[in-house]
């Protein structure tokens, strides 16, 4: 099989970016998530959101979230639910801004209302 040749196609449309996008996003969405970080980025990316989307959201909820800044890599099970609850009322309220401005349209917007 001449592989070069697919290649040369994926360069051509544009796909080569959208397949490693792909790729992305399903390696978060397979992970079993042990710290912070990844289990927000797990709840974003299997409620539909790319991993490009994910990312862009917890680093826009990062920014006016400093007091997390020394925790975000700690192991996950080490505090109690209603501290991740609370930083999910924040993720899902950036993550609707984020839809709101780039995909207003969106079938599962309604996944990050309250």
């Amino acid at each position: 099989m001449n592989l070069s040749r697919y290649k040369s196609l994926f360069e051509k449309y544009g796909l080569g970016e959208k397949s490693r996008q792909a790729n992305k996003t399903a390696e978060i969405y397979d992970m079993v998530p042990n710290t912070i970080e990844e289990h927000v980025l797990s709840y974003l990316v299997k409620n539909c959101l790319t991993a490009n989307a994910a990312t862009t959201v917890l680093d826009e909820y990062k920014k006016y979230h400093p007091e997390m800044d020394q925790r975000w890599n700690d192991v996950f099970d080490g505090y109690p639910v209603q501290m991740f609850s609370s930083i999910m009322i924040g993720i899902k309220a950036e993550a609707l801004r984020y839809i709101e401005a780039n995909m207003p349209k969106t079938w599962f917007k309604s996944l990050f209302e309250n």
